[in-house]
């Protein structure tokens, strides 16, 4: 019990036998705990065997892993208790299965636990009693006819999703059910099977809905059609699929009491991670494998699987479902020590998921961080996803050259879908940031699709490439197989024989050109490729296979003819409607969302292209603008794009052989279980967390609410440092048009809301979006009455409003009032301030000078000396004040004055009026001491803002460098040209660009 604390030992320690529920939240030491519980059932019951099931390989090695050390430490313990003491039968059976060598390995007492999956538990389960399969009901009844033979024993398939695909096929064709007609997709109707079966083990008639609102979907009206006819052909070839193992392994123990009888005598006791994650045949197979001995950990607010079966009221339903399990009813333990985050991050996660509408909020409890506050978490609003990318991936590097990240710790920036990862990839590339794509995403340009856009552009770069021809070739399916490529070669080494005898020093024609040639004597207006004499390509190569030759060999004439007239993005855009690639990925696809995922990446490489496409068509010389087929704008496109996966290659490649610094790249579902030292949470907007379609759902709706919890579950991976960002602008790619993808304005995530505030967030459906690239915000955890952070301070600030209104007024002796977000907002133009001089003012006070007037003339407000500020403490309501203050009202945004030098002229005028009002019915206090206000370059010129200068043109403001005795209140500027630059943000050497220009 070393190492634990009171409430894990409580989870610990339970009574063997009962039923036990451990609410766990992030970074809780939940796998220590189901560790040493293991541990603890080992030593104190010598006979009985433990099953720990898991969702995950992974979870069930680590698990191992952790298990194996603990009992080697008590190993030499276990040696002298395990001296006389009497082996049980289950033990003798265990060795005669396992062998001599069953201990060999490993420490004493592993031999009783079994750890796997639910799906391979189930598994080892159906093949021990595989001589009752064919007589269950579950089977029998899905059998169309009664009278045919069940061809299902222990030797049973378990088919993959792609075989199961292939079988539906044939069930659709038999059935003569069309989906492209329906809109449907393969993979949906294979999930609706899948809901039929769940439906049916429950006892629920799937295609009869007795509530109007919810009537039977058409994927299960589509999915009736086909379901006899699936299920016959897995069941006569002697396969299941995955649901079939938990379906059937919870039918074969609810039919057979004896077989659930012999699992109770060998696993005595029950342990289920991840239990949140259990669909509700799930947790009825966990009823049925549980005797008296039962321990589940789980946390309702992680529970984010709900599109693969998994129940979202698994956890806040257990006591009502296990109450009669145990004798003695649930016990539950609340894990809310948290050893991970710092408290800052801790409260800012509690923010998002206490929002939550219905579900855990009766099971969740309040986490203690165990750790300090650490940093505040930071929310960053980014113009677009080109300057997200760049901000993010920048706050790294100054991270890591600042002593703020070390090498040793770990970074990760997470998103929502797959498709954001490309700008990320990309600006990692740029600043040298090795980076690696984590959970099983592919990196973008690996990507099927992407892949099979870029084959074609490589083949016309380089008409050798033949790994790009075959794949060209078989993209989308045309009927060349390799048969028909094999033919295609031999016709090359024909021609290529024929120019080394008889034509040595001429350029051999490429492969490119010999599919060209093909339709030589169609196209009039180019020359013939081949020599004359050369080998026809109607005399090498069958007809049958040259008939599926000719339409391609048109394609890619067309195509070869439009990539020296057009850029790389339009040519793109020809390629893919020429050859219809958009239907083909349809094709391929699984779902919709598979489809969307894909369309959503084609467009990305599209939005790539643009980048090369101001300096002229595809095969233009990228330096001189001479014609060519080397070192063109398309070749510079393609090493660019080669240079980024084979980063990834390499980081991928080395991140085993050598501990060093690298950026994990991964989706909110690929994250899970994870934990970093810094967390980059990006495109926190409407739209993409929460995704479109949850939010269509409404609030309250299971899909949002889940949306919610993946928010919350990307936030608790951060250790120490968590930055949320999102775009004002984001590219739409629902719409497929030569005019590429549309730019769409978007409102911070609701969940940000939470941690920031509603008094900033934009309205609703409004698309008036601030012209900086990004507006900086922290999150500030201290109390009332308590100055803010030197970090708060330094936050950044979009453009501000002129201040009207009578701002309350101070007595000498009243303390100065803490700075809050909008009193300290008050608009300062860099020229109305003097080179050497810090601004006077007050936060959150404004000053004006009263004009005294004499003989009916006014004296100018430069020209008048400034009376003695005076300022009077605000009358508490209790008491009558012969002058109450009016509140300052919080700043609006607003645009820049179109015209720069009359906006300068009118904030000078403004400041020669800072002095405060007199009061003629009081004497004049001395005014008070003046601290001097902290400040940095961003009042002025915020992060990522567009300046113009004189002489180098436009640039772009960077975060401002530290402060030095050359230069006050540095700005750092980088210009077009890629030349960085400081200047004084007093100065007038740089100016806003207001985009008159």
């Amino acid at each position: 019990m070393d190492g634990l604390n009171p409430s894990q030992i409580e989870a610990v320690t339970q009574p063997q036998i009962g039923v036990t529920r451990v609410l766990a939240g992030p970074g809780s030491g939940k796998t220590k705990v189901l560790t040493c519980r293991i541990a603890y059932l080992l030593e104190e019951d010598r006979f009985q065997k433990v099953l720990a099931v898991t969702f995950t390989k992974k979870a069930s090695g680590e698990m191992r892993q952790r298990l194996e050390k603990l009992l080697e430490l008590r190993q030499g313990v276990e040696d002298e208790m395990q001296r006389g003491m009497p082996a049980g039968p289950e033990s003798i059976m265990e060795e005669l299965s396992e062998g001599t060598e069953a201990n060999g390995g490993q420490p004493r007492g592993l031999e009783r636990v079994t750890l796997g999956t639910f799906h391979s538990v189930c598994a080892k389960i159906l093949r021990f009693n595989g001589h009752l399969l064919a007589s269950l009901p579950l089977i029998r009844n899905d059998m169309p006819n009664p009278e045919l033979p069940i061809n299902l024993d222990s030797s049973f398939v378990i088919m993959d999703q792609s075989d199961q695909l292939r079988i539906l096929k044939e069930c659709l064709d038999e059935a003569e059910i069309d989906l492209k007609k329906a809109g449907m997709k393969p993979l949906v109707i294979l999930n609706a099977i899948g809901s039929i079966k769940e439906s049916l083990s429950q006892g629920i008639d799937p295609f009869n809905s007795n509530d109007k609102r919810k009537p039977v979907s058409k994927a299960i009206r589509l999915a009736k059609g086909v379901y006899p006819i699936y299920r016959e052909k897995l069941f006569s070839n002697n396969a299941v699929d995955f649901d079939d193992l938990i379906f059937l392994t919870r039918e074969l123990l609810d039919e057979h009491k004896d077989v659930r009888e012999r699992l109770h005598k060998r696993w005595g006791h029950i342990l289920v991670d991840e239990f949140q994650d259990t669909s509700r045949s799930q947790m009825d197979l966990v009823k049925l494998l549980t005797s008296s001995s039962l321990f589940v950990v789980g946390d309702s607010d992680q529970s984010i699987y709900s599109w693969r079966g998994a129940h979202a009221g698994s956890m806040s339903d257990f006591a009502e479902e296990f109450q009669t399990h145990g004798g003695k009813g649930v016990v539950s333990v609340y894990l809310k020590e948290n050893y991970r985050s710092t408290s800052n991050i801790v409260r800012a996660a509690e923010k998002v998921i206490s929002m939550e509408f219905k579900g855990s909020a009766e099971s969740r409890r309040s986490m203690k961080p165990k750790r300090g506050s650490g940093p505040s978490p930071r929310v960053v609003a980014c113009k677009d996803e080109r300057a997200e990318a760049s901000f993010v991936i920048d706050n790294i590097s100054e991270m890591l050259i600042n002593g703020d990240l070390q090498p040793q710790e770990t970074a990760a920036i997470i998103y929502r879908t797959n498709a954001q990862s490309r700008y990320l990839e990309e600006a990692c590339v740029q600043k040298n940031l090795p980076y690696v794509i984590r959970g099983g995403g592919a990196s973008f340009y690996k990507r099927a699709e992407v892949k099979d856009c870029l084959c074609f552009l490589r083949w016309l770069h380089n008409g050798n490439d033949e790994v790009s021809m075959i794949r060209a070739m078989k993209t989308p399916s045309r009927g060349i197989g390799d048969v028909a490529i094999r033919e295609f070669r031999t016709y090359m080494e024909e021609v290529n024989l024929y120019y080394q005898q008889h034509h040595p020093t001429k350029k051999r024609p490429t492969p490119l050109e010999l599919l060209v040639a093909m339709t030589d004597a169609e196209s009039s207006d180019s020359e013939p490729i081949l020599a004359p004499g050369a080998p026809e390509a109607s005399a090498s190569i069958p007809k049958r296979a040259l008939n599926k030759f000719l339409p391609f060999s048109k394609q890619m004439r067309k195509i070869r003819e439009k990539a020296s007239t057009v850029t790389i993005d339009a040519l793109l855009f020809f390629i893919i409607e020429e050859l219809d690639l958009i239907n083909h990925f349809d094709t391929i696809s699984k779902s919709k969302t598979e489809f969307e995922d894909r369309r959503a990446n084609v467009q990305e490489l599209r939005q790539a292209a643009k980048r090369y496409s101001k300096n002229g068509h595809a095969f233009k010389m990228a330096s001189t603008g001479e014609d060519d087929f080397s070192e063109t704008i398309l070749s510079t496109f393609l090493d660019d794009v080669a240079l980024v996966a084979d980063i990834t290659d390499a980081e991928e490649a080395s991140t085993n052989a050598e501990k060093r610094f690298v950026v994990n790249l991964m989706t909110i579902h690929g994250s899970k279980g994870m934990e970093f030292d810094a967390v980059f949470v990006v495109g926190n907007e409407e739209g993409t967390l929460p995704s479109g379609l949850s939010i269509q759902e409404g609030e309250g709706s299971v899909a949002l609410e889940e949306e919610r919890r993946l928010c919350y579950v990307a936030m608790t991976r951060a250790k120490t440092r968590l930055l949320m960002t999102w775009r004002k602008e984001v590219t739409n790619f629902s719409n497929w048009s030569d005019d590429g993808p549309k730019t769409v304005k978007k409102d911070r995530s609701r969940f940000l809301n939470a941690l920031v505030g509603r008094k900033g967030a934009p309205k609703s459906g409004s698309t008036k979006s601030s012209s900086l690239e990004s507006t900086d915000n922290m999150l500030h955890q201290q109390r009332r009455g308590t100055a803010p952070s030197p970090q708060f301070q330094k936050r950044q600030i979009s453009s501000q409003p002129k201040r009207s209104v009578t701002p309350p007024t101070r007595t000498a002796a009243h303390r100065p009032r803490p700075v809050t977000a909008s009193s300290r907002r008050s608009y300062l133009n860099p020229g109305s301030i003097g080179r050497n001089e810090t601004p006077k003012r007050e936060p959150g006070v404004r000053y004006e000078t009263r004009r005294p007037v004499t003989g009916g003339s006014t004296t100018s407000a430069r020209q008048q000396p400034p009376p003695q500020a005076r300022v009077q403490r605000p009358t508490p309501p209790s008491r009558p004040a012969p002058e109450r203050p009016t509140p300052v009202t919080p700043p609006r945004l607003r645009k820049r004055a179109p015209d720069l030098e009359e906006a300068r002229r009118k904030h000078q005028q403004a400041a020669a009026k800072i002095t405060p009002p007199s009061s003629p019915s009081k004497q004049s206090a001395p005014p008070p001491a003046k601290t001097k206000e902290q400040m940095d370059s961003t009042w002025f010129f915020p992060v990522g803002s567009d300046v113009v200068h004189d002489g180098f043109g436009k640039g772009t403001v960077l975060p401002p460098p530290p402060p030095n005795d050359t230069t006050d209140l540095p700005v750092l500027i980088r210009f077009q040209n890629g030349k960085e630059m400081e200047f004084c943000a007093k100065g007038r050497e740089i100016i806003p660009d207001l985009g008159l220009s």
